[in-house]
């Protein structure tokens, strides 16, 4: 990523406007003002496979009303759960549960389908267990003696959505990613199962030489809870012999189609037995985006005439180790159209909205596609219940994201991963819309450590089910090898380079592995923000009109998914999409927030549903130089020349600051020969004339997304960030703001002028410590003229390494004068000057990265972005 090689001096002074931290930072604990709860919650049918409510297993529902305080407060408000809080912070729920006496023998779960991030949850003030990973459901155990039936019982739970750099998935640094809402925004219920019950559901589906005939392999596990006998209606269940009953049933023509069959098994004294079925399925229906067909699976668990326990899952039967052949065969039949999505709704964040969820689902496969990329987090379980049922395939993914290498060898981040993954695949493997997990998305694939971490990953899925690894990376010049069986691409900046070219290089042909490409284009990326809203979406849609034919006509493309649905709001603010009023929200989608169709939809669901490319004529975007710069420039030229024609003394103390800094030095000490104006004059020439070139270096990269991404590194508090991206557009203001910066800096040089004076036995006053600082940098003087040009030529040669190099000349011109100055202001060496000048900027600048690399691993994500 050559771009980090050139705007050093853009990055520098992100480090000095990111220390406004303490001023501009302060968040809002207030939990009444930033809580959000939901006012409808999730019934029996919207549980997950074996999280169902039946007449065996019952369920007490904790959706409903709860208390809350926060981690620096002893105020408890009441709060509505499911819901969140938009502040980073721990917050501890508590609430008041009764379990009936009729269900003392059961054995009780606590099952809660998301908390976010990390929670501890304590029964009747019983420690019960811990969870971190936000998105994943997980469940607990309760131990019979921590609840007690027939009376009131307590349930806290203590939820953290802190981040760290190093330990948490997702990490810290998370561009372009969801905010990190905070509590528990999914369901949250009891379930009271038998003591003898049904559990870990897994099946896979296996072909036959006879295509009417395949078979369903069935596993699951018997599981006792206690030693002790089970007793029902006075009858002792453990140690005798148990049935299985497995019907699978479907309806066709109004004919019941069904597999019907019973094992006999024994659990003596075992805690858990595992039980496998090998179920024929002649003329089997099977489950594809075409024909979203599913069967019903009942499994019965009986002793006698008692049934004990009951699950009815629905199933799709598809043999993924063909479709694994298909996609790596006939590219073009089998191609996948698929659509990135994002579980946020409007208004609500990630809290779930079913009615939302339900319409976007349909919408999606109105437009034609096949599939969707569930982007970043793994869905709620009812949206994967949605895709079974219309038949689009799923990729969902765990958020390990722009994960730098030396995390990879972090063994307890590894552990976590593992268990991430394996929450997932445990939960959603009964879906038959799932076709892929994610292991990755933008990470050092040429790294050895990486690649054995992905190794790890993808290993867990060969282990646990049969379905494809994915991982995701940008769009690159370097030829890419992918652990895992299908590389999404994820071009994000389509006109950075004509990425066609490199296709056939990254992907050889032949290859087992299957490549799939994201393609996005957000609806501000002109270069004047005051083109009309139809121009800026017709310029959106000729681009993923333009991507999409390209990519569907050719042979190696295995799939085209379009980034992303609609928009959203993004957990930082972003400079690239522009000066909008809300700059945290992310206008890709080919619906806006409110769900209007774009421009786009209309082509791209053309493409998707007939395969006919409709041809689009956009407004052309050019790259403008703002007259600003131009006007400014001149303006600085005139008002130099003015007062260097008119002002004798300015005249020669220049002329003296180059070639006799000494004397100039030695009158300043003396306070004579100086006059106040002609200095006031310099410092304001000095700091608009570098005010424009770094206003114009932020302006120029403020279309890249990798630069909007290290600034998102660097100034990782968004209250600063989205003052920057309201300047950064502007540039006379951002230029102003920029010129009073570099003046406050001349203080802050003149202050420690000032401070070592003392430690030099030298008396100067601060008038004459701000004096020297100004005239020791009457070097930039020369750069008047460049100032004039500056942007332009940053647009129109694209030589911004060159420049960038040139700028540094003069910085170092300024240090070597710096050096030279202070020895004649202190009247000491030079040796002694620049020992004490690398001890201060030694300590300040290493205070700084030690600051970055401790608490935001900075070193580790320039590494990564490097490779990128």
């Amino acid at each position: 990523m050559q771009f980090l090689k050139k705007p050093f001096v853009c990055i520098l002074f992100c480090l000095i406007f990111s220390g406004a931290r303490q001023l501009l930072s302060v968040e809002n604990f207030d939990l009444k003002s930033n809580y959000f709860g939901s006012t409808s919650f999730a019934n029996a049918e919207i549980d997950a496979g074996e999280y169902q409510t039946n007449s065996i297993r019952k369920q007490i529902n904790l959706c409903g009303e709860w208390m809350a305080v926060t981690e620096n407060s002893n105020q408890w408000i009441a709060v509505k759960v499911p819901g969140i809080y938009t502040f980073e912070g721990i917050v501890t729920f508590e609430r008041k549960f009764t379990i009936p006496q009729e269900y003392k023998n059961c054995q009780y779960k606590i099952i809660a389908l998301g908390i976010n991030y990390r929670c501890s949850i304590f029964i009747n003030n019983k420690f019960l267990g811990t969870h971190q990973g936000g998105f994943t459901s997980f469940s607990f155990d309760i131990e019979h003696s921590l609840i007690h039936a027939g009376r009131e019982n307590s349930i806290k739970i203590i939820v953290s959505n802190h981040l760290d750099t190093r330990g948490t998935i997702p990490l810290k640094h998370n561009p372009m990613s969801l905010p990190n809402y905070g509590g528990i925004f999914r369901e949250i219920f009891l379930q009271l199962v038998p003591l003898l019950s049904l559990e870990n559901i897994n099946y896979e589906i296996k072909s036959s030489s006879d295509t009417n005939l395949c078979y369903v392999d069935l596993r699951l596990n018997l599981h006792q809870y206690r030693f002790t006998p089970i007793i029902k209606n006075d009858t002792f269940i453990s140690g005798q012999d148990l049935k299985i009953n497995v019907l699978l049933e479907t309806s066709e023509n109004s004919e019941i189609l069904q597999v019907n069959t019973d094992k006999s098994v024994s659990i003596g004294q075992k805690m858990i037995k595992q039980i496998t079925f090998l179920l024929p399925v002649e003329n089997p229906r099977y489950w594809s985006p075409v024909s979203p067909n599913l069967y019903q699976l009942k499994i019965r668990l009986s002793s006698g005439p008692e049934l004990l326990d009951e699950l009815i899952l629905s199933i799709g039967l598809i043999n993924y180790h063909q479709h694994r052949k298909n996609l790596t065969s006939d590219k073009r039949e089998n191609q996948l159209k698929g659509i990135c999505w994002y579980e946020n709704f409007q208004d609500t964040g990630f809290l779930v909205n079913y009615q939302a969820m339900e319409q976007e689902c349909k919408f999606i496969k109105e437009l034609g596609a096949n599939a969707i990329r569930v982007m970043n987090y793994p869905a709620h379980p009812y949206f994967l219940k949605l895709c079974s049922e219309l038949g689009l395939y799923v990729f969902e993914e765990i958020p390990i994201r722009f994960m730098p290498a030396s995390i990879s060898q972090n063994t307890s981040f590894k552990e976590l991963a593992h268990i991430y993954l394996e929450e997932l695949i445990q939960r959603d493997k009964i879906y038959p819309c799932i076709l892929g997990w994610g292991i990755s998305n933008s990470v050092d694939l040429a790294d050895e450590d990486v690649n054995l971490f992905l190794n790890s990953l993808k290993e867990i899925i060969e282990k646990k089910d049969t379905r494809f690894s994915y991982i995701i990376q940008p769009v690159t010049k370097t030829v890419m090898t992918p652990v895992a069986d299908i590389l999404f691409t994820d071009i994000a900046n389509p006109v950075e380079f004509d990425f066609m070219n490199q296709i056939e290089d990254q992907h050889p042909k032949n290859s087992e592995k299957s490549y799939i490409f994201s393609v996005s284009s957000p609806l501000w990326t002109g270069d004047d923000i005051n083109y009309a809203e139809i121009d800026l979406e017709s310029r959106q849609a000729y681009i993923l009109n333009q991507l999409t034919r390209r990519l569907l006509s050719h042979q190696l493309v295995d799939g085209v998914f379009i980034n992303c649905l609609k928009d959203f709001n993004a957990n930082n603010p972003c400079l690239f999409t522009g000066n909008i009023k809300n700059s945290t929200l992310l206008p890709y989608g080919l619906v806006n927030s409110n769900f209007e169709k774009r421009l786009a939809t209309k082509y791209i669901s053309s493409q998707f549903q007939t395969n006919t490319f409709i041809p689009i004529i956009c407004t052309q975007f050019e790259k403008k130089c703002p007259v600003f710069y131009t006007i400014s420039g001149l303006f600085i030229i005139l008002i130099f020349l003015f007062f260097y024609k008119g002002q004798k003394k300015l005249r020669e103390n220049l002329y003296r600051s180059f070639f006799h800094l000494h004397g100039l030095i030695t009158d300043i000490r003396e306070q004579r020969n100086i006059p106040i104006f002609s200095t006031l004059i310099l410092s304001g020439i000095i700091s608009a004339i570098l005010a424009i070139i770094f206003s114009s270096h932020f302006y120029y990269y403020r279309n890249n997304l990798y630069f909007d991404q290290l600034l998102n590194l660097i100034i990782p508090w968004p209250r600063i960030k989205t003052y920057l991206v309201f300047l950064v557009w502007e540039p006379a203001l951002f230029t102003f703001f920029l010129a009073i910066l570099i003046i406050m800096f001349f203080v802050f040089q003149a202050f420690l002028t000032k401070l070592f004076s003392y430690f030099f036995h030298q008396t100067i006053s601060f008038i004459r410590a701000l004096t020297f600082s100004i005239w020791i940098a009457s070097n930039y003087i020369f750069l008047i003229p460049l100032s004039l040009i500056f942007y332009r030529l940053l647009i129109t040669t694209h030589r911004s390494l060159e420049l960038a190099l040139f700028i540094a000349i003069f910085h170092i011109w300024f240090l070597i004068r710096l050096i030279r100055g202070l020895s004649s202001l202190y009247f000491v060496k030079l040796h002694q000057i620049i020992f004490t000048c690398c001890i201060v900027t030694g300590l300040l600048t290493g205070s700084i990265f030690i600051y970055y690399q401790q608490y935001y691993a900075l070193l580790d994500y320039l590494r990564l972005y490097l490779t990128l």
